[in-house]
């Protein structure tokens, strides 16, 4: 009897460590991947691009890390700025940090202020059911006690599975609905429905108005990713 619990115990402790080996996000995460999204406005013109490259994946203190690097360009795609950001590979998926859902430019601006930054990382999940809840996330920079900045993404609620179409393809992904409020002095609210492939991320993001009219878009329009030798 004793040999038989601690065999079962065995099999689910390797069960469960080659699932977490063997699972793919629903991110980029293998180094030297690539994703470029490019931001519409409703005419389907180009307002800018923002490439997410891996840089580096490694081991720190026992846990997995993706590094990755987050590049900002104008419509002509020149340049604008950068940073880097990591992504922790947790049992429940793929956690980003929580900077991951502030746009660069403020982003930038804000980290050369004396600022106290709390808030929530964002959490990709590596198995997706329709129905399901996801985590909020939530980022808020402080000052004496007065809230300057704040952006956050909650009610998220996976809608279904489908499969979209873009101009380099189709892509099948669940689709995740959402709330986003920014508050930098007024405040922005939008319904959000996010489109994750598996082993590429967010290939479309549709942002809704209060009235649940279509305000702009951000898609797909290039990526890459490493044979694996």
């Amino acid at each position: 009897m004793k040999f038989i619990f601690v065999f079962f115990a065995l099999f689910l402790f390797l069960n469960n460590s080659f699932s977490q080996v063997s699972a793919q996000p629903y991110f980029i995460s293998e180094k030297g991947s690539k994703l470029t999204i490019c931001h519409y406005n409703l005419r389907s013109v180009p307002l800018s691009y923002t490439v997410y490259s891996v840089v580096d994946v490694e081991v720190r203190d026992s846990k997995e890390f993706v590094d990755l690097k987050i590049e900002n360009f104008d419509k002509y795609k020149r340049f604008l700025n950068s940073h880097k950001i990591s992504a922790q590979i947790t049992d429940e998926g793929f956690l980003l940090d929580k900077t991951f859902i502030m746009d660069i430019d403020t982003l930038l601006k804000l980290n050369n202020q004396d600022y106290i930054v709390n808030g929530r990382d964002f959490l990709i999940p590596f198995h997706f059911n329709t129905g399901m809840s996801l985590i909020s996330s939530w980022i808020e920079y402080l000052e004496n006690d007065q809230t300057k900045y704040k952006v956050s993404e909650f009610a998220r609620t996976i809608e279904n599975y489908e499969t979209v179409s873009t101009k380099i393809g189709d892509f099948d992904a669940w689709v995740v609905l959402s709330k986003q409020e920014i508050n930098y002095g007024n405040t922005e609210m939008f319904t959000v429905s996010t489109y994750y492939s598996k082993g590429i991320g967010p290939i479309r993001i549709n942002y809704y108005n209060s009235k649940l009219k279509l305000t702009k878009y951000s898609e797909i329009v290039a990526y890459e990713i490493p044979e694996k030798s």
